[in-house]
């Protein structure tokens, strides 16, 4: 697991580790171990043993990050799933920081921050074959009036947009077009520029650095009153 490097807004405020998988490998044992019950059924239900070996490593991941940031048993974590399927702890103490998990493909994003808004998303470039069909969905008008070589490609405004309505558990059908993902000015703290509708939260979104043929990107709430602890 690798911790990627983030801007100077960032650094030792929120954490992102990026995970690369292989599908292919048995359940490791010390996976297995680290979930509960409910953890297990769910990932013996996946048909693909693909889809078994990314739940379990992931969220084992996601465990023992969550244990060493806040100094809890691993396997004392209980999860539970949001209106939008957003995993959440169940009565989370004030010491577990806020996270959120994006993979695609072999790889993962785990983050954690002790921020109000917290999410993550990863993409594909190439596992859509039109990009420009997503497009029409996608953009909301005020993108749409922008020049398309002065806006963010669209693989990087959908990985953008997810991390924002992610961070807010929202869905990410219905609100994709409500929210624009805009170059930002030069100097600017992120090369994004978001704008959002005024009743929703405050937030900034960042690119994060990914394994070639993928994109990514950080939202977060812009205050950071806590710091965490390292993790390895």
């Amino acid at each position: 697991m690798q911790r990627l490097p983030l801007p100077e807004p960032l650094q030792h405020k929120v954490q992102v580790h990026l995970l690369t998988l292989d599908l292919q490998a048995p359940l490791a044992d010390a996976d297995w171990q680290l979930l509960d019950d409910g953890e297990r059924r769910r990932a013996q239900a996946f048909w693909r043993h693909a889809d078994r070996q990314r739940f379990t490593a992931t969220r084992a991941a996601l465990r023992r990050l969550l244990a060493q940031a806040s100094g809890c048993d691993p396997r004392s974590l209980c999860f539970e799933v949001g209106a939008h399927g957003k995993p959440q702890l169940r009565g989370a103490a004030a010491s577990v920081p806020a996270f959120n998990v994006a993979h695609a493909g072999r790889h993962a994003l785990l983050a954690l921050g002790h921020v109000d808004c917290l999410g993550v998303d990863i993409e594909c470039c190439d596992a859509v074959a039109d990009w420009a069909e997503l497009a029409p969905q996608l953009l909301s008008p005020r993108e749409q009036r922008q020049d398309p070589h002065a806006r963010p490609t669209l693989p990087a405004t959908w990985a953008a947009k997810e991390a924002v309505l992610k961070a807010m558990g929202l869905g990410i059908g219905e609100h994709l077009g409500a929210c624009s993902v805009l170059a930002a000015p030069a100097h600017a703290a992120s090369p994004y520029q978001l704008e959002l509708p005024p009743h929703w939260p405050a937030l900034s979104v960042w690119p994060l650095p990914v394994p070639h043929g993928h994109v990514a990107a950080l939202a977060a709430s812009p205050s950071f009153p806590l710091m965490l602890q390292d993790a390895a």
